[in-house]
């Protein structure tokens, strides 16, 4: 990971706003103390991503920062633990779906099972979302009792993360999908295959 926590979670907000903001909005919405959001801000302005007039600051091309952002962090460095269906991914995701309204559980599908949602281009061969960390054992618990069991190697993943991952998820056809900047950066450090459909999902972010 090339850059931190915090800044992704300030990139997190700025790519995903459509609105002007003020250093203190951006700390606020992404849950940072005002000293580290404002030495962030700092460096996002004399790299060139970030403008600040009159207090209020603008983002000069959000596609340029989202794909820096992608060059510099990978899913592959979340902590994540694994789980193993019989079942095809569809049906894997109606009972994550499922298990998160009847329980009120956050999660957010990502990768693939993201794609297939938005914009369709590999057809899932597993399933993958965001999960509140502090949740874990809950949903151990609630994914046994659907015959979905922890495994070394499985086809069911869930990524351990903090709130402020799932800043702007979108609800698509009843599923929690991450925000579609956060998903062009997990499909996009994939890499091999997966870059095609990266592209794929800036298009669409392009005409959001």
């Amino acid at each position: 990971m090339l850059i931190s926590e915090n800044m992704q979670k300030i990139i997190r907000v700025l790519v995903n706003s459509d609105i002007i903001m003020s250093v203190r909005d951006i700390s606020k919405l992404s849950k940072s103390s005002l000293g580290i959001t404002s030495k962030i801000i700092k460096q996002l302005i004399e790299t060139g991503y970030v403008s600040k007039v009159k207090n209020k600051l603008k983002v000069h091309n959000k596609e340029n920062l989202t794909r820096a952002w992608g060059y510099a962090v990978s899913i592959n460095e979340l902590p994540k633990i694994s789980f193993i269906s019989a079942e095809k991914p569809k049906y894997v995701m109606e009972k994550i779906n499922n298990v998160s309204e009847k329980n009120g559980l956050k999660y957010a599908f990502t990768l693939l099972s993201a794609t297939e949602i938005i914009n369709p281009y590999l057809y899932p061969d597993c399933v993958d979302l965001y999960v509140n960390k502090n949740d874990l054992k809950v949903w151990e618990k609630l994914l046994a009792d659907q015959r979905v069991y922890p495994a070394e190697k499985g086809n069911v993943t869930l990524y351990l993360v903090d709130d402020n991952y799932f800043f702007n998820a979108k609800k698509i056809d009843k599923f929690s999908v991450i925000s579609f900047p956060q998903l062009f950066v997990d499909v996009f450090s994939k890499g091999g295959r997966y870059i095609e459909g990266a592209e794929k999902i800036m298009e669409v972010i392009r005409n959001v």
